[in-house]
């Protein structure tokens, strides 16, 4: 056998090795995990949990903070990031694959705006008789009932409806087009937001001051 078949055995021999290892002590940490109590993970969150209490008492003392009124800070900004999060997502359009997708999303949408008449439909279906039920060879029904001044009014005010939310609407704003631009980009409006959240009651006069020009 040559040197370079012994030195690739020698490879060899160490990766089985290595995989053994590797086997023996899955096994144990499995036959270990097995051991534990059922709530063991449950205990083991909790005992970080306290950790995590007492590292930030440990920290607000050094710093000098009121260790509750530090609590609540935090509980606040957590919760409006929350709030935030879950306004931005009703904001941001999610888009459309295709233009399929996008019609039938605007169908829907504008069905579910609809009134249905019953009456005038009962009475028009007593005005078609049998091409109220159509087959390949029933007229139109435009040609048998004329639309009226009233659905043809209904489906013009749809539309200039839509024609002027298209004109205002925009897929990547998510903000309010009407409150006072403060920001830079997303990440500095959010900033804003918190510190209005916490801080504003205190800075309303003086930014009044400001946009006025005064002291």
């Amino acid at each position: 056998m040559s040197e370079s078949q012994l030195e690739r055995l020698r490879e060899l021999r160490l990766k089985m090795n290595k995989a053994r290892k590797m086997n023996h002590e899955a096994v144990i940490a499995e036959d270990k995990q097995s051991k534990l109590p059922r709530n063991w993970n449950f205990r083991e969150q909790k005992r970080k949990k306290k950790i995590d209490e007492i590292n930030f008492k440990k920290q607000c003392k050094e710093k000098g903070l009121d260790v509750d009124k530090s609590k609540m800070l935090l509980i606040s900004a957590d919760i409006l990031d929350y709030e935030e999060t879950k306004k931005l997502k009703k904001m941001q359009d999610s888009g459309f694959k295709d233009f399929a997708q996008a019609t039938e999303r605007s169908y829907r949408r504008n069905v579910s705006n609809m009134k249905p008449d019953l009456e005038a439909y009962e009475e028009k279906k007593q005005i078609l008789g049998e091409a109220a039920y159509p087959d390949l060879f029933t007229l139109p029904v435009a040609s048998i009932l004329p639309d009226s001044s009233d659905a043809v009014d209904n489906m013009v005010k749809d539309l200039n409806k839509q024609i002027d939310k298209r004109s205002t609407y925009h897929r990547r704003r998510r903000y309010n087009p009407e409150e006072t631009v403060d920001f830079i980009n997303e990440k500095n409006r959010l900033l804003n937001k918190k510190m209005e959240y916490f801080y504003g009651k205190y800075t309303k006069e003086t930014k009044e001051n400001l946009e006025r020009g005064t002291n």
